[in-house]
């Protein structure tokens, strides 16, 4: 058991007083992993663990062998990221819960970082668990599946992708699940300010890691000269002209930045009305027939625009903050 003198000291840089049997609770829960009771994958680890002097209880210590065991019987790339998506939403619960004692906590933020670590090999060195190597396409479909199901947590992710230390293979697998997230807020309007899209890259900027280092370096963050064109009758709707026959007017930078850029689709929602927004915009959808409108009707649809195009900045902040403040 701790004492108070344990408590002081792992704050302070003294020895840490640990609790084995909590902490042994706390690891069963994360890793669903009972070495009294082991299932078939742990048999034989269990049996070298009591062979040790170990006994039947779990440290901090044999998470990485637990880790080992558990994900050479997951064979698909799907099967292990689910398994350490489980973990690391136990590891987060275990955590807000606050119900095991400081010295047991205290090992949380390593526990976590072998979770993020053996993630980040189930997807780059699957041939260390004895399966076939997975290809820098797969790993992405399984983790664009994830995301699509709600089933992605922003604190596995960041942890996974901070512990690729090749940029290459960072780049190839998660550039592409970012910018798919960034294309989700493509419609994003006054009306349907895609909330929980916008909020999910916040936190993708706010981890100020990894994923946020990458997310500056993709097209979807800074459009390369020379990409695809806009739609012809958009284009000609919006510069009011059309170049010679047969030939189709390049679109601008800034028209590209607002349309293709992640801070432009941030910053889309506007009261203004403009070609891109007009079905949209809030001339159309609150100040239409004035004449029949009361003053008070006028008044709280001028505050709800307020309301809302501030609401756009604070989101907007949310992504950019964080990202000047990547790596301080």
């Amino acid at each position: 058991h701790y004492t108070t003198d344990g408590m002081a000291s792992c704050g302070y840089g003294g020895d840490v007083v640990r609790d084995p049997v909590k902490e042994n609770a706390m690891l069963c829960r994360i890793l669903t992993a009972n070495m009294s009771s082991p299932s078939p994958e742990l048999v034989e680890l269990a049996k070298e663990l009591v062979s040790e002097g170990q006994g039947q209880q779990l440290n901090v210590e044999s998470v990485e062998r637990v880790l080992m065991a558990k994900l050479a019987v997951k064979p698909l790339v799907a099967e292990r990221l689910n398994y350490l998506q489980g973990c690391s939403r136990a590891s987060e619960e275990v955590r807000r819960d606050a119900k095991y004692p400081p010295p047991v906590l205290q090992q949380l933020p390593k526990v976590h970082q072998m979770i993020g670590n053996y993630g980040a090999l189930s997807l780059t060195c699957a041939e260390l668990f004895g399966h076939e190597p997975v290809q820098a396409d797969q790993a992405t479909a399984a983790l664009k599946s994830m995301l699509e199901r709600r089933e992605l947590t922003m604190t596995f992710l960041s942890a996974v992708a901070d512990a690729v230390e090749d940029e290459d293979l960072l780049m190839a697998i998660f550039g592409p699940l970012l910018t798919q997230a960034c294309q989700r807020l493509q419609g994003r309007n006054l009306v349907d300010q895609k909330s929980e899209e916008l909020g999910w890259i916040a936190a993708a900027c706010a981890t100020k890691g990894a994923l946020a280092r990458l997310l500056v370096k993709l097209p979807v963050f800074h459009p390369p000269p020379g990409a695809t064109p806009a739609a012809p009758n958009l284009m000609a709707m919006l510069s009011g002209a059309s170049g010679s026959r047969g030939q189709q007017q390049q679109p601008g930078m800034g028209y590209r930045l607002q349309t293709e850029s992640l801070l432009g689709l941030a910053l889309s929602p506007t009261c203004l009305d403009t070609g891109l927004y007009k079905e949209k915009s809030s001339r159309h959808m609150h100040f239409q027939g004035l004449a029949r409108k009361t003053r008070p009707a006028v008044q709280a649809a001028q505050s709800l625009m307020r309301s809302s195009v501030q609401e756009v900045l604070n989101q907007t902040s949310s992504i950019v903050a964080p990202l000047l403040r990547t790596d301080e």
